[in-house]
């Protein structure tokens, strides 16, 4: 008797209010709004999918208000309202998440179809008892989570860190979505209204309420980690061209050096610059320039391994740091760099001045290339290895421009392999 009044005490005790409950979660959702719109009029302003995600957010929070205020309006539009509001909802957070996965681009049409059989199945329970419009609707919007987790788990597992944690969390509203269907098929008796009493569904319905909320915190760190790596892209990066600026640069050197010294592997310095670059920009405008610098770019971007390192240093002079290149291999990517440069005038012909002709004539366009190493058994400092390939480059300058120079101390290693090859 007494072992029986404590199961009783302990489940009065347990059992959760659920207007509260719900009062709770749509506070927390309105908090979620306001610091969706503080973002998107701030640093995320620029932001579609934020802005879409925001959207949904408020009509969730839309379809929670219209559940607590069920007893003041007719229960039809109620159930209506709450469950078509979460489901737009729920489809512009799928949007979103497509958008931010895949550059911007629009979800598929099956989307549209799932959520639009989904809103359908809400109108064919609207007069069916309160415990089966829970089974289908459950279910209903339960599989509309589906396209967001395929999203996030085929494209945003290499992405942002906090898409995972949005990936578990919706993983975990689905499943509790699924557990409440199970939940009513179970105890049909504790689903006599959706402010009954009920230790199994206030706890259900918590889960299910919770996915969504902590996706939408989820979604706004992902798209700060975005805004945080594209500043830093910015900073280290020339916009241009794609290229490593200088800054960025000066530190990856030293850190090449130090490893090759730690595996005793050379190190290749390769200074480029584009001949009479300041002609072109005069003959054929400054547009025709940077698309000469952009194609320059593209040309020796190609050619590169994963490790190699491209660096804008400025105006129209470029390096490349080649991590484990000797001279020989350094002089092949050169000269390999150099005829596909002096090929490129053809293509900007055709696609530039077909577009805006002018009379001086086609855009001649080549580079020279100086070249140092830092050997396994002879290390350089950095302002050394610098030094001695600007001053091949400034041999190839002087010798004719449109030609790859080394530095004298390599001369003999490259003439061997000339004599091999």
């Amino acid at each position: 008797m007494k072992r029986r009044r404590a199961q009783a005490a302990l489940q009065q005790v347990m059992q959760l209010d659920i207007p509260t409950l719900l009062f709770a979660v749509a506070l927390c959702f309105g908090l979620l709004v306001i610091e969706l719109s503080v973002a998107t009029h701030g640093l995320l302003r620029g932001s579609r999918e934020m802005r879409e995600w925001t959207q949904g957010s408020w009509l969730v929070l839309l379809g929670l208000l219209a559940l607590l205020l069920r007893p003041g309006f007719p229960e039809s539009l109620s159930v209506a309202i709450t469950n078509l509001a979460i489901l737009a909802g729920q489809s512009r957070f799928a949007t979103a998440i497509h958008r931010f996965l895949n550059d911007g681009a629009d979800p598929p049409a099956s989307v549209a179809w799932l959520f639009g059989a989904a809103a359908l199945a809400v109108f064919v329970v609207l007069g069916e008892p309160y415990a089966t419009r829970v089974l289908v609707i459950s279910l209903a919007v339960g599989l509309c989570y589906l396209p967001m987790l395929w999203s996030l788990a085929t494209r945003g597992r290499r992405r942002e860190a906090s898409l995972r944690s949005m990936l578990l969390t919706l993983v975990f509203a689905m499943l509790s979505l699924f557990a409440r269907a199970v939940h009513v098929l179970l105890a049909p008796g504790e689903y006599g209204g959706p402010f009954q009493p009920s230790l199994g569904q206030s706890l259900v319905l918590l889960s299910c309420l919770a996915g969504p909320l902590g996706a939408g915190f989820g979604f706004v760190l992902a798209n700060f980690e975005r805004v945080a790596r594209r500043m830093e892209e910015q900073a280290s990066h020339d916009a241009l061209t794609g290229c490593l600026n200088r800054g960025a640069a000066d530190a990856l050197i030293e850190h090449a050096l130090q490893r090759g010294q730690r595996e005793r592997s050379p190190l290749a310095l390769v200074l480029m610059d584009l001949d009479h670059f300041k002609q072109i920009n005069d003959q054929h405008g400054h547009r025709m320039g940077d698309e000469a610098l952009r194609r320059f770019a593209e040309v020796v971007r190609s050619r590169l391994r994963a490790s190699d390192v491209f660096v804008r240093m400025g105006g129209e002079e470029f390096a490349l740091l080649l991590p484990g290149t000797d001279a020989p291999g350094a002089r092949r990517l050169a000269e390999e760099v150099r005829l596909a440069v002096q090929a490129m005038p053809l293509q900007l012909l055709h696609d530039l001045q077909a577009q805006e002709p002018r009379p001086q004539g086609g855009a001649q366009v080549t580079v020279s290339l100086g070249i140092a190493v830092s050997a396994a058994d002879h290390l350089l400092t950095a302002e050394s290895l610098y030094s001695r390939a600007d001053e091949a480059l400034y041999r190839a300058k002087r010798g004719g421009r449109n030609r790859v120079e080394c530095a004298p101390a390599l001369m003999q290693q490259v003439g061997t392999w000339a004599a091999e090859n």
